[in-house]
């Protein structure tokens, strides 16, 4: 039962990130105008800031990586359960394994590479935002549950 309840909790930490992303791009007035050539330069050389909150009250349950904390460098954000990282870290090292407790990740493409995710298997990506620079948006899921516990006897239960 408790692994019925934390994975309805990912999903919900999930659509809230989602929504957030939303409603900030909503607030910052980056709808589907289209600028002019000036305006489309002048956007262009303005930095982008990029923020993700996470409900306080999650942050105990969590690990956060972000900037140089991960490897990939399209990333923006990768998001773990904190219990499954511990438990993973105890293990012998030829049992750990890199994705322990990764519940999702927000990252970007250019417009290439999301031409190329859309000819191959995108079950674990969901394209949501695309923004004036031509820069996507993605929300990276696992399409497995990555839960790392330091007994079987809890994962069964």
């Amino acid at each position: 039962m408790k692994k019925k309840n934390f994975v309805v909790s990912a999903v919900v930490i999930a659509v809230m990130l989602l929504a957030a992303c939303s409603s900030s791009r909503a607030k910052s007035g980056t709808e589907q105008n289209t600028p002019s050539a000036g305006e489309a330069s002048a956007k262009a050389a303005e930095p982008v800031v990029k923020t993700v909150p996470i409900p306080e009250k999650y942050q105990a349950e969590l690990i956060t990586r972000t900037g140089e904390e991960i490897e990939e460098e399209d990333t923006i954000i990768a998001v773990f359960e904190k219990a499954s990282v511990e438990a993973n870290k105890a293990l012998d090292e030829d049992l750990q394994y890199d994705y322990a407790g990764w519940l999702f990740s927000i990252g970007t493409l250019n417009e290439t590479e999301y031409h190329d995710m859309l000819c191959g298997d995108m079950s674990f990506a969901k394209v949501f935002a695309k923004d004036a620079n031509d820069t996507y948006y993605v929300f990276y899921h696992p399409t497995d549950i990555n839960m790392v516990r330091k007994s079987d006897k809890y994962t069964e239960d």
